[in-house]
Order: structure tokens, then sequence, then C-alpha cells
């Protein structure tokens, strides 16, 4: 966004001359403009970079699959483009597409694989934090604001039971 309202500015100085007398301000409006942009990135990178990096500080195994999983991208892609350049090829040679279909094959699980598991492992973790959570709060009696009255049993039914 930032890099499109520069080309912007750009546009704008040179479709108007320069003796057009709005072109101080629209200066002024272009360098606060990109002054703001400045501020946000500087602001984004503090807030949310910064506390991101240092909460998956804590957990370096799922960063390194995180990781291991990146890679595995990479190879699928990797391989995937290979073999749909040799599939646009004039010349098609079966011993050429042979390696790379190979390649494509081994890639495409082990990727769908890693991806899951990570899904995995992250929708665990989650489940883990809620439940500790709950049974913290409960032990702390967080919740008895939150019980609901207690209605009168149905007819026929002993109360309590």
């Amino acid at each position: 966004m930032h890099e499109a309202s520069k080309k912007l500015n750009e546009c704008l100085q040179e479709v108007y001359e320069p003796d057009w007398p709005g072109r101080v301000e629209a200066n002024k409006i272009a360098e606060n403009n990109d002054l703001l942009w400045m501020d946000y990135h500087q602001k984004l990178v503090d807030q949310a970079l910064l506390t991101m990096d240092t909460y998956l500080g804590q957990f370096p195994d799922i960063k390194s699959r995180i990781a291991k999983r990146g890679r595995k991208l990479v190879d699928y892609d990797s391989a995937r483009h290979h073999y749909e350049s040799l599939q646009t090829a004039k010349k098609k040679d079966e011993a050429k597409t042979a390696k790379p279909v190979s390649l494509l094959e081994k890639a495409a699980p082990q990727w769908c694989q890693g991806k899951l598991q990570a899904h995995l492992l992250a929708q665990t973790n989650l489940l883990q934090n809620q439940v500790m959570l709950a049974s913290n709060l409960a032990r702390a009696g967080a919740f008895r604001s939150v019980v609901l009255p207690s209605r009168p049993a149905p007819p026929g039914c002993r109360a309590g039971v």
C-alpha cells in the first residue's frame, strides 16, 4: 500500500504542470502520507511482529515444525514447477519427465502430511490450553457468578437427583 501511495503521488507530480497552484499542497499531503505510512510500519513491527516472535520463542518445537513445513512446501513447489515446465516443452522426453514426476509424488504427500500434523498439533495445544484455563478458573471460583439459578424440578421428579 505504501508503494502504491508513492506511485500515485509520483503520477500526480508528472500529470500536473510545475506551475499548478495546488502543487505545494499536493507535495505536503504526499510527505505527510509517507510519514504516516512509515509510522504505521514501525508500529506494526513493534507491536505485532516483535510480540509474535517473543510468543513463538516459547515454543521452539512448533517453530522448527513450521520451518520444516516451509522447506517441504518449497520442495513441492520446485518439483511442481519443474514438472509443469517439462509438460509444456515442445519436445516431450519420457526419461526427463520420469524424475520430476517421482519427485512430485514424493513431495506432495510429505507437504500435505506436514501441514496436517502442524494443524493437529496446534489444535491439540489450543484444546489443552482451554482445558487448563477452565480448570484454573473453576478452582479459583470464577464460575460462581456464571452459574444459572436453579429451577424447580419438573413434576414427578425428585429435587436434587
